[in-house]
């Protein structure tokens, strides 16, 4: 897990962390509090090695992290400009919004909104496999990131899971470890689809935004590794503080891979 470094302080080897950890976490915090904002000339690595009294090379990988996170953009010739201050979740690999939080360098924390046992939605019940009729354990939270509300979340147990729920603190369970850790479910994977909502009043009001605003809506089922569904779940980011990125590789096409001849010549791979 990855302290929290409060605005304003200089690296320093009293800490028990890398010194260009340190002074990512420093630099984040500063973007992220809009100084400087979005568009923004970024300090030079001269003069961030003189504010905060480090190396350059300890500068360069603070700023290459801050950069791979999307948070910004070096210019050739131009510098370093800050180009998103909201919390980015890369793609491709399984990790609980908790887990997702504290690799960003924020406190992650949940505030229960609602808990019952009921008809799940017909997207839960396909995902998890359910019978019509079947019912599950819903469970609503708040999802805060440094104490301000960023998504309004419903996961929905299979009956048979939520029994080891029932006392659970659902303000801070953390509910891919009560899978792992609880119920001795190991992990294999999750599929998700993303798409765009318009906040009703009810979520727009939990999330402080003007109703219609656009949201990010995340569907997950998280399967074990014996390939059963066990957890599905909606989750709503608001637009302007969360977002994905995703990198694309191009694959070679068929006309790339046949190899090239020139009019009345040998093949150019013979």
């Amino acid at each position: 897990m990855k302290a929290t470094v409060a605005l304003g302080e200089r690296p320093t080897a009293a800490v028990p962390l890398p010194l260009y950890v340190q002074l990512r976490e420093i630099l984040r915090a500063r973007i992220q509090a809009g100084d400087p904002p979005v568009g923004g000339p970024f300090p030079s690595e001269a003069e961030l090695c003189a504010r905060y009294r480090v190396s350059r090379t300890v500068v360069r990988q603070a700023l290459d992290d801050l950069v791979r996170e999307g948070l910004l953009h070096k210019h050739k010739g131009r510098g370093t400009v800050v180009t998103s201050t909201s919390i980015e979740e890369q793609l491709g690999v399984l990790k609980s919004f908790t887990e997702e939080m504290q690799a960003q360098g924020r406190l992650p924390g949940a505030r229960l909104l609602a808990s019952y046992h009921g008809l799940p939605e017909p997207a839960a019940v396909a995902a998890l496999g359910l019978q019509p009729g079947e019912t599950a354990y819903v469970v609503e939270r708040l999802r805060l990131a440094d104490g301000v509300p960023i998504a309004w979340e419903r996961t929905v147990w299979p009956e048979a899971l939520a029994r080891q729920l029932a006392d659970a603190d659902l303000d801070n369970a953390v509910f891919y470890r009560v899978l792992e850790e609880s119920l001795g479910i190991l992990l294999g994977m999750g599929e998700q689809t993303l798409t765009a909502v318009a906040a009703s009043g009810e979520i727009a009001g939990a999330l402080g935004v003007a109703t219609g605003s656009p949201l990010l809506c995340v569907e997950r089922t998280t399967y074990g590794v014996n390939g059963r569904a066990v957890l599905w779940g909606r989750s709503l980011y608001r637009a302007d503080c969360y977002h994905y990125r995703v990198r694309l590789q191009r694959q070679p096409s068929r006309l790339q891979l046949l190899p090239t001849t020139s009019p009345g010549g040998p093949s150019a791979a013979s």
